[in-house]
């Protein structure tokens, strides 16, 4: 986050309910709502422009992939912006700053602070740093575990399963294991830097041995 960008809006970004029922003041529910329409109609054009074959189907579950509660909590952590939350005492002292779920809303009420400070523009570039890199990662996933999937349901009639198996590394560099089984049996195995990619490795290893068109 920008050190220079100190605002009124900023700050009411930062500010989580528990701290405004504490404090006083403005809390961020209501940027949390704009910055959700805002990132959607952002995400949607960077899709429709980088997915010009893509089925409104497919740009739906990758955009779904992209503002997943999971990925915007983690955003919020790659900007820092789970060490500016202000949060009341009873929030802090039970986790709140780790909290995925209000990481992801706070990542939207600072895309919204954005906007309103400095314009559409400077919080299309938020999107397209921070989201763009991951499109061809959340594609690749749709087309592998939606193929998968959809072979699983002709097959045996329920989807797959992702069982987590393993874990190594340190909390930096951490390793997943991750198991892929179509009913009782198991289709592959593979390691990723995080439960997702390991998913995604296990479902392409998967397509390479499976008659799965």
């Amino acid at each position: 986050m920008s050190d220079d960008f100190h605002t009124a809006w900023l700050d009411q970004a930062m500010t989580h309910s528990s701290w405004a029922h504490e404090h006083g003041g403005d809390d961020n529910e209501r940027l949390e709502f704009f910055g959700d329409a805002i990132l959607e109609m952002l995400i949607s054009a960077e899709l429709f422009q980088c997915m010009p074959k893509a089925s409104e189907g497919e740009l739906s579950k990758v955009r779904a992939k992209l503002v997943s509660t999971q990925q915007l909590a983690e955003l919020s952590r790659i900007i820092g912006l789970d060490q500016r939350v202000k949060l009341g005492k009873g929030e802090e002292a039970t986790g709140g700053r780790g909290r995925e779920r209000l990481l992801a809303g706070l990542f939207e009420a600072y895309l919204a602070a954005i906007y309103l400070e400095r314009g559409l523009e400077s919080a299309a570039q938020i999107v397209r740093t921070h989201l763009v890199p991951l499109f061809e990662e959340a594609h690749a996933s749709y087309n592998a575990k939606q193929r998968i999937q959809e072979w699983s349901q002709q097959r045996v009639g329920t989807p797959p399963t992702y069982v987590l198996k393993d874990t190594t590394g340190p909390d930096h560099a951490r390793q997943f294991l991750v198991e892929l089984k179509v009913g009782e049996e198991v289709l592959a195995e593979a390691w990723g830097s995080s439960k997702r990619n390991a998913s995604t490795a296990a479902a392409e290893m998967a397509l390479k041995r499976l008659p799965v068109k």
